[in-house]
């Protein structure tokens, strides 16, 4: 079982050293490690170490999305998985879980992530619904896709800051590809990526509404958003604002969903 972990950049500095010594400190052996590059001028790609597992891309690109499509073109693994530049693989035996854990067929499975900066594990639910999918979504770098359940979707390019949520709802919503619940701890993330800067957050809400108009009918919008409405989103938003608050907060969701991560559970 092949591993492809792409990681796309564009002058990351020491951030894609981090990333990429995630990867090639693995006790699994059977990896490539893609990374796309935009054309970096801060001598980043220059520190890259001479290594077999590493296949570099340099060309330009529109965006993440689109740049994370080449990736995926010129992978050659199973399945694949993404991790940006400052994020990396949780553990240096994540791989070779993954490995003894993929087993069950399904077309993506997912578990949790480690946030460095509020030190807080994610939690993710042991089942993938439609709700679920409408009102959240999975971490990105903790999803293991087959490699041919999307090379022929690929990211919609028109989606600038959610694409990873569009693919979701593509194989849960629409397509109803099988996915697994994985209790493992994927990988590690900053928790400060480009989706979640200010400057992207008005995006975010135009593309989720735009998001739910196409994979949701009327009626579903409708009790979904009733639902969701019940579990009071403002002050939930409130919270997460508060960095304190929202670690008791995200802390007491992992309690809800009673997932299981072995010692590494974040409790």
């Amino acid at each position: 079982m092949k591993f492809s972990i792409i990681t796309v950049c564009l002058n990351a500095g020491n951030d894609l050293s981090d990333t990429v010594s995630s990867v090639l400190n693995q006790t699994y052996d059977d990896y490539e490690l893609i990374i796309k590059d935009g054309m970096s001028t801060d001598g980043s790609i220059e520190k890259l170490p001479d290594n077999s597992h590493i296949k570099l891309i340099r060309c330009k690109d529109s965006g993440i999305y689109d740049a994370m499509n080449m990736g995926i073109k010129e992978a050659s693994g199973d399945y694949l998985i993404f991790i940006n530049a400052g994020d990396g693989l949780f553990e240096t035996s994540t791989l070779a879980s993954l490995a003894d854990s993929v087993k069950d067929g399904a077309a993506l499975y997912y578990g949790h992530c480690f946030n460095e900066t509020m030190k807080i594990y994610s939690n993710s639910p042991q089942k993938l619904t439609p709700f679920f999918c409408y009102r959240s979504m999975l971490c990105h770098q903790a999803m293991v896709f087959e490699r041919k359940a999307i090379i022929g979707k690929l990211y919609d390019t028109s989606y600038r800051v959610c694409a990873d949520r569009e693919l979701l709802l593509y194989m849960v919503v629409k397509e109803k590809l099988p996915t697994q619940y994985l209790p493992l701890v994927i990988a590690r993330y900053k928790g400060s990526g480009f989706c979640e800067t200010e400057a992207n957050r008005e995006r975010i809400k135009k593309e989720n509404k735009r998001l739910k108009a196409e994979y949701f009918s009327t009626a579903k919008r409708m009790r979904y958003s009733l639902a969701y409405h019940m579990t009071l989103p403002a002050i939930r938003k409130g919270i997460v604002r508060n960095k304190k608050l929202s670690r008791l907060y995200k802390k007491a969701v992992g309690k809800i969903y009673r997932n299981k991560c072995g010692n590494n559970n974040g409790k």
